[in-house]
């Protein structure tokens, strides 16, 4: 037995297809309407008094070692 195909019923169809340009950038971005200077007041100055250095009476503690760091297991 042998297959034989038909002739084709419709005809075949050509499309175009162009890419669409690429658009232009805007004049502006306005992100929330915020205004273009910003304008945030600061004081004009601050004076820091320190009074005399005072050390502890104690003095202070230093650990010298290893300290352990147990970690867990890898992902």
């Amino acid at each position: 037995m042998v297959l034989l195909r038909g002739p084709p019923v419709l005809a075949a169809t050509l499309y175009l297809i162009v890419p669409l340009p690429e658009p232009l950038p805007p004049d502006a971005i306005v992100i929330q309407g915020a205004p273009l200077v910003a304008v945030q007041l600061q004081v004009p100055r601050v004076d820091t008094v320190m009074g005399a250095l005072v050390l502890p009476l104690l003095g202070t503690s230093t650990f010298v070692g290893l300290s352990p760091n147990a970690q867990g297991a890898s992902a």
